[in-house]
């Protein structure tokens, strides 16, 4: 017997997350969720799926990380 997995939640950590969650929710169609603030932002798609994003105090792209350690 093979147990399937479902996701359930997706977490974006950023540094501006009201401006993330501007740009997914147009194009996603979810709302903000009730609870959204200064720290953190998201919604729940019809198949259940919650995607959120969370502000990340000095939060670096991990391009910008792989570039720090290449110099």
């Amino acid at each position: 017997m093979f147990l399937q997995m479902k996701a359930c939640a997706r977490t974006l950590a950023c540094t501006e997350e009201q401006v993330l969650a501007a740009i997914y929710q147009p194009a996603s169609g979810l709302g903000p969720h009730p609870k959204s603030d200064a720290e953190f932002s998201g919604g729940t798609c019809e198949d259940g799926l919650f995607i959120e994003s969370q502000h990340v105090e000095d939060f670096r792209d991990p391009v910008e990380a792989e570039a720090v350690v290449d110099r």
